[in-house]
């Protein structure tokens, strides 16, 4: 009888071999065509990406070859449409923020710039020399894009292992040296009215101290309220701002996150979203996305916010909110916050402008009336709004300012008038389009 237990105990162990042996081989078998297929899509959207971008060169230098004006408006909102597929397969990679902030600003600014010029025409103006030559420096960074890319490709990206962001990281991607100092260039509102004040400054909204790895994973917890455990280690990233990046997953979406290694705060923070269709919410629910908004950085401890502009593609919004003390909208501080439109949850954050330029403030008093004020206007302006602001200038001060949106020719204007001087500060014309809205 014993002989028969050991004869029936050998025979179930070895079926239990077996099952775990064919069960590994299964599971092994699924995870490595899993992988595969992934490998698959994102060589698919690198090679989509360099296809983008050559296309962008050529059409590029077609404009400066062509000489009637019927192709110029053709072909200028071609390349604004073409920028718009380019950033769309960039971010159908999984590469981070601080390696494609660079590209992805030359994409969009082209596109604008393309859109400007086309508007310029429609207006009754002529393309300049300066302008041909603008173009001219746009498509040739666009070939050196390319080649950049190109190289990548010929180190073995995806690699025979599947796809692997060490080797795209490997090298800085540049969009090649443009110098648009003597050029009118539109501001772009997705990077805030006056983005291009933060450029050549140092972070003030980070503190001394230097964080561990560690600590950043445990900042990076907090903030999304889950447990440091869920976060994977994504490597360190350099930039202006040095920072960790974790990723994870979270109600059934990838996301990643990046902590600052001074002073440890949340740099940016995205989900890997499916898109949508690019349109134009209702006003009725861009209040709704707007307010979501605002409550997402009220719970994350940045406090009131006032909204500026958005802009709307693959069915988000990206919503710019500047932080409001002492009833004074503070543009240097500028967070964009991405939204999903049909369901008004947010998807993401850039805080980068926030951690450069937020420091404590003492802010004065106006010593102009808003009455005071309004009367350094055109009196032809037809005053929409009015709230008090604090805006960068060119020299890295900051003055507050009351800002009047208003309409002049059926044309929309911000206008900012020194509080204190009564000084025109500076004076912004809003252009509205199907994906948002502009400012120059």
């Amino acid at each position: 009888m014993k002989r028969i237990y050991k004869i029936i105990a050998s025979v179930t162990a070895g079926l239990l071999i077996v099952g775990l042996t064919v069960t590994t081989i299964v599971f092994h078998s699924q995870k490595m065509s899993l992988k595969n297929q992934i490998s698959a899509l994102y060589s698919k959207a690198f090679e989509q990406l360099m296809t983008d971008v050559t296309s962008l060169e050529a059409k590029l230098y077609k404009l400066n070859a062509s000489s009637g004006l019927n192709q110029y408006t053709m072909l200028l909102m071609d390349v604004w449409r073409q920028t718009g597929d380019t950033e769309s397969s960039l971010a159908a990679l999984p590469i981070s923020y601080q390696s494609t902030s660079t590209l992805t600003q030359f994409v969009n600014r082209t596109g604008d710039y393309c859109h400007f010029l086309a508007d310029k025409l429609a207006r009754g103006e002529n393309l300049t020399d300066d302008d041909f030559e603008q173009i001219k420096k746009l498509a040739q960074s666009c070939g050196e894009v390319y080649d950049e890319l190109g190289n990548l490709w010929q180190q073995g990206y995806p690699g025979d292992e599947g796809f692997s962001d060490d080797v795209f990281m490997a090298s800085d991607v540049q969009a090649g040296n443009l110098d648009f100092a003597n050029q009118e260039f539109p501001r772009l509102i997705y990077d805030g009215p006056f983005s291009e004040s933060t450029e050549n400054k140092n972070p003030e909204g980070l503190g001394a101290a230097e964080v561990t790895k560690e600590q950043a994973a445990q900042a990076a917890a907090t903030f999304l309220g889950i447990n440091v455990s869920a976060l994977a280690d994504a490597g360190e990233q350099d930039g202006r701002i040095p920072c960790f990046a974790f990723t994870g997953e979270q109600n059934g979406k990838n996301y990643e996150i990046c902590i600052s290694k001074q002073g440890g705060k949340m740099l940016w923070y995205m989900c890997n979203c499916e898109g949508g269709i690019s349109a134009v919410p209702t006003d009725e629910k861009y209040e709704q996305l707007t307010k979501a908004a605002q409550q997402y950085l009220i719970e994350k401890g940045y406090g009131q916010s006032a909204s500026s502009y958005a802009q709307f593609y693959d069915g988000m919004a990206v919503i710019n909110l500047a932080p409001v003390q002492d009833d004074v909208v503070l543009y240097p501080d500028l967070i964009k916050v991405w939204v999903d439109i049909p369901t008004a949850t947010v998807q993401g954050i850039d805080a980068n402008n926030y951690l450069m330029s937020h420091k404590k403030r003492t802010l004065k008093k106006p010593t102009l009336t808003e009455n005071d004020a309004k009367q350094k206007l055109s009196g032809s302006i037809q005053v929409q709004s009015v709230r008090l602001a604090l805006i960068p200038t060119d020299t890295n001060e900051e003055k507050i300012c009351w800002e009047f949106t208003g309409a002049k020719g059926g044309q929309d204007f911000i206008i900012f008038v020194n509080a204190m001087t009564g000084v025109e500060e500076d004076i912004m014309m809003i252009q509205h389009t199907n994906n948002g809205t502009l400012v120059m």
